[in-house]
């Protein structure tokens, strides 16, 4: 199980929370912040792990806002 401490060890994935905390800090629409966190948690960085890094990084806001996004039904 990964750990809030744990460092992502691939430029893939490093690029993928990259993307996400570039989406968050400038809104972007709410699908393109799901589709990160669902190629994250395919690559075995599931919701519990993102979101202490997206709180520790950008805040509570932004991290409450990732589990609103990723209660929504898909449309």
């Amino acid at each position: 199980m990964l750990n809030e401490d744990t460092q992502p060890k691939t430029l893939w994935s490093q690029t993928q929370f990259d993307l996400l905390y570039i989406a968050l800090s400038r809104s972007k629409p709410d699908i393109f912040i799901k589709e990160i966190m669902v190629d994250l948690n395919r690559r075995g960085f599931p919701p519990e792990y993102v979101l202490p890094r997206v709180r520790k990084k950008l805040g509570m806001v932004a991290s409450n806002r990732i589990k609103l996004i990723l209660r929504k039904p898909r449309s």
